[in-house]
């Protein structure tokens, strides 16, 4: 199963959470809030860790393919 996420990152929220925007062909749009600010790839695998506990899986099963400094993102479930 290979799944793609096309993920919207907003650090310093107010609360962790995930807001599922849409779904078409396979690929899930998704707004992804942590409280993490975003620095040295902190608010990657804090986000990387949401995804994980929304989606029931090891946070090995996901990998951050496009984004790694920007606010929008592509992640891969494998």
């Amino acid at each position: 199963m290979k799944k793609e996420l096309h993920i919207k990152l907003t650090p310093k929220a107010s609360a962790n959470r995930i807001i599922e925007e849409s779904e078409k062909d396979g690929i899930s749009n998704l707004k992804v809030y942590v409280t993490v600010v975003p620095e040295e790839g902190k608010a990657n695998a804090a986000m990387i860790e949401i995804l994980a506990k929304h989606y029931d899986l090891p946070k090995s099963a996901f990998t951050l393919i496009r984004g790694h400094k920007s606010r929008s993102k592509v992640v891969i479930i494998t």
